[in-house]
């Protein structure tokens, strides 16, 4: 059986790996090259948002039928702001325990359509093993539990996810550490 590694970093332009080939700094994408497949001119979906664009990848459909419209969003049905991690300060203003919530949980859980399959559930439903590594959207068919331990020390709440059943191990309350 032949294995398929699919890599894709946020604003890798082909000019820049290219640029690095032919100075013979990047041997490990130069050997990926080599004996796999490159393409050189690919088009984005719209909007051009990590989260949505992963999510255009990791399930072949767009934004209006994946339902994860951008990195920062209005949601209609939870009458709040949706923020996925636009940066330090909107974190900080909404609280972590949101932004994981949102990115970690909801993203995948409820915003991410449960009609529409990733590439994760299909392989799955085919029998075939799949994986991702430091990736946003990662639903799947199997279970996950991600910790987060800060300091050393860490508060056993979890939230629970409704599709991969992901349990979230969030930290403690500054207060809390000593």
């Amino acid at each position: 059986m032949q294995h398929i590694i699919f890599i894709c970093v946020d604003t890798l332009m082909s000019q820049s790996i290219d640029k690095g080939i032919e100075q013979n700094k990047l041997p490990t994408f130069q050997f990926l090259m080599e004996h796999g497949q490159y393409y050189r001119n690919v088009v984005t979906s719209f909007p051009t948002m990590s989260v949505s664009i992963d999510c255009t990848l990791l399930t072949g459909t767009y934004p209006d039928e994946h339902r994860v419209p951008g990195l920062v969003w209005y949601s209609t049905q939870d009458k709040k702001v949706i923020n996925y991690g636009s940066g330090f300060w909107e974190i900080y203003k909404n609280g972590i325990n949101q932004y994981l919530n949102d990115a970690l949980i909801r993203m995948n859980g409820d915003h991410l359509n449960p009609q529409i399959p990733t590439i994760f559930e299909e392989l799955n439903r085919m029998g075939l093993q799949s994986g991702s590594v430091n990736g946003l959207i990662y639903r799947g068919s199997a279970d996950h539990q991600l910790n987060f331990l800060f300091g050393f020390i860490c508060r056993q709440r979890y939230l629970k996810m409704s599709r991969s059943k992901v349990r979230i191990c969030l930290p403690m309350e500054h207060s809390q550490i000593r």
